[in-house]
């Protein structure tokens, strides 16, 4: 009788797995305004540091974050999306 089951076992697994590739992280909120609002989908080195949108949307953001890590000094070498536009 188990014999019967084991095929829809493992493509319940298989379905399992995709549903699990499927599911999307939470974006940071530091980071929402680049996701969301920008229409770029990449920035110039240098550029995501500078930009004014992405700036003012962080100074509306509490200064710290629940760990205790600062917003407001965010690293310019990572390759991240502009919410300058």
């Amino acid at each position: 009788m188990l014999r019967i089951f084991a095929p829809l076992r493992a493509s319940f697994g298989k379905l399992r797995l995709w549903l699990k590739d499927q599911i999307v992280a939470d974006v940071p909120p530091e980071d929402a305004c680049c996701e969301f609002d920008c229409r770029k989908t990449q920035c110039q080195f240098g550029e995501w540091a500078n930009c004014k949108n992405r700036l003012s949307y962080l100074a509306t953001l509490p200064a710290k974050d629940a760990e205790g890590t600062s917003r407001s000094s965010p690293s310019p070498t990572r390759d991240r999306t502009c919410c300058g536009g």
